[in-house]
Formats: C-alpha cells, structure tokens, sequence
C-alpha cells in the first residue's frame, strides 16, 4: 500500500504536464502542446500515462531540460528523444521527446 502511495493518482494528469511546462520555461525551450496517452490494464494498480512534446532550443538547452524533468519527476521516466536540424549552420534544433509518467489508478489506496 505504502508503494503506491509514493505515485500521484491519475485525477493529477495535469498538474504533471504543468510541471513539464515549467521546466520547459526554467530551461528556455519551447514547448509545443503535446500529444497525451493512458494506457492501463484492468485490475492494475499503476497506469501509463505517456506524454510526447515538440520541442525547440539548443542541443545543451533540451538536454538540461530532459535531465532535470528525469530528475524532478521521479516517477517519469525518458522513453526516447529523436533531434532534427535544418542545416548544420543553425544553432537551434527541434526535437521530439517522449516521458512515461507512472501513475496510481483511481481506486487504489
């Protein structure tokens, strides 16, 4: 029971996104509204909550912000992240990222 407490319950979906926003902010690149995904099975207690992000900024500006959503989210984890650059010249790059945020389902103590 203690375990599953240590997770937020699903009801809290957007205050997790909310905070994936603000370190987007504290770290300068730009977040574009993402794409958002629950994937559960019946009768288990965690759910799959999985949130994928355009994002712009430099390689070192999406690298920091992927380190520390990692960090400062403990119970998500970076499932993957692909860079694209237009041309070698620019300093700037777009990037999809991808987090699994671990969630309580409803109903569990």
């Amino acid at each position: 029971e203690r375990y599953y407490a240590l997770f937020p319950p699903t009801a809290d979906r957007a205050q997790v996104v909310g905070r994936f926003f603000a370190i987007a902010s504290q770290r300068k690149v730009q977040l574009a509204q993402g794409d958002y995904s629950l994937r559960s099975s019946p009768g288990e207690r965690l759910q799959h909550y999985e949130v994928t992000f355009p994002i712009k900024g430099s390689y070192a500006q999406i690298r920091a912000f992927a380190l520390q959503a990692s960090r400062d989210i403990p119970n998500a984890g970076l499932e993957s992240i692909s860079f694209q650059r237009k041309a070698a010249s620019e300093a700037s790059v777009q990037a999809q990222i991808k987090f699994a945020v671990n969630m309580r389902a409803e109903g569990t103590p």
